[in-house]
């Protein structure tokens, strides 16, 4: 079998049991029909991120999950808070690097408007395509990883 194939055949046995061990941290669907899911897996913590399209996984990183992968996510997030005049925000992501390609799964709040999604900026190019949420599809949050040193954490 080559390595590819054997590396597909891994990737379809794990999510063909990813919902009994794994939590999800955040899921939603995009506006483009798909579904994306940021889950840890129960037996080891390992992180793992996957557009769906349709009950298909689209794209799965890392192809084989280890906690050791987890060093390749990263976490940043700014709260800002006040009253009427200075509206509160909140902004959340988790980035990772395929290539030269930056993922980013993102939430944030302003002026009382939510938004969440997926954004990736080609780095060779610095073009960005960015896949919104549909916000009422949303479940979890990326406030998850503030304090639970799974990645690595920045405040900005």
């Amino acid at each position: 079998m080559s390595k590819i194939l054997y590396t597909y055949f891994l990737v379809f046995l794990f999510s063909i049991t990813a919902n009994a061990q794994e939590k999800t941290i955040i899921s939603f669907q995009t506006k483009n029909g798909k579904t994306m899911k940021l889950s840890l897996r129960q037996k080891d913590s390992a992180l793992i991120y996957r557009l769906y399209n349709k009950d298909k996984v689209e794209m799965q990183y890392p192809k084989i999950p280890s906690i050791s992968e987890n060093k390749n996510f990263s976490f940043t997030y700014l709260n800002r808070f006040g009253g009427n005049i200075n509206e509160s925000t909140s902004v959340y992501r988790v980035e990772f690097f395929i290539n030269n390609y930056r993922y980013s799964v993102f939430q944030s709040s302003y002026l009382g408007k939510n938004e969440s999604g997926i954004s990736v900026l080609n780095l060779n190019n610095s073009k960005v395509t960015e896949i919104k949420a549909v916000e009422k599809t949303v479940n979890g949050s990326l406030l998850y990883f503030k304090d639970n040193q799974l990645i690595t954490v920045t405040e900005l």
